[in-house]
């Protein structure tokens, strides 16, 4: 038997568009019927791409998209941490966290890395916020502002001889949830930027207790 409400597949509205719908008895003899003609606004139908691609924006850890919505349609941003799907025509415009609505085509969209706040859905929605199109765009760190570097402030750190030969220590505490890193070169090492990654390889204790 078929369930009402429940989905039908394989439809569309130009071959595949006529749909019988029969009332039968328990013997599976027909009782009553209707013929169903479909239109295009019967059948749920995944949005259309929207013509979208991001920039980098003006402010430091912004990006921004470049796009156009018809006559009488808006477009809509949505910030997102995980993957989004992409709706049906019809469907409504997103609300909640990440959302701009109305957004305007090249105006910074804050709230955004290349790493886990990746994904923007951009909708262009009608004048009753029904979505007529969609893209999803996924940032790479290409797509987003990058700030300006910060030279990394100066530690007060103090060198003391160590309690072995031929060793020093240092004394330094690491602010909350903070650890400490120190580094042996027979080289000047330059000043980082905060941000940076810490260093690696030979000569390197990470962690670092202060005093050993």
């Amino acid at each position: 038997p078929y369930t009402p409400g429940e989905d039908i597949t394989d439809v569309d509205a130009t071959t595949n568009k006529y749909i019988g719908v029969y009332e039968v008895d328990s013997n599976n003899k027909v009782v009553s019927f209707k013929l169903i003609i479909l239109t295009a606004g019967d059948i749920k139908v995944p949005a259309p791409t929207l013509p979208a691609s991001p920039l980098p924006g003006t402010n430091p850890n912004t990006t921004k998209v470049t796009a156009s919505a018809g006559a009488g349609n808006h477009l809509v941003t949505k910030v997102s941490s995980t993957l989004i799907p992409t709706p049906n025509v019809g469907d409504a415009a997103p609300t909640g966290a990440g959302v701009t609505n109305p957004y305007t085509p090249g105006a910074d969209i804050t709230g955004v890395d290349a790493t886990t706040n990746r994904y923007i859905g951009i909708y262009e929605v009608d004048s009753n916020n029904k979505v007529v199109s969609f893209k999803l765009i996924i940032l790479t760190a290409g797509d987003i502002k990058v700030p300006a570097p910060v030279t990394a402030p100066t530690l007060p750190a103090s060198p003391l001889p160590g309690t072995n030969p031929n060793t020093t220590k240092v004394t330094v505490s690491a602010g909350a949830g903070n650890h400490l890193v120190t580094k042996v070169s027979s080289t000047l090492i330059p000043t980082p930027n905060v941000g940076d990654a810490a260093p690696t390889g030979a000569g390197v204790t990470n962690p670092y207790t202060a005093g050993a």
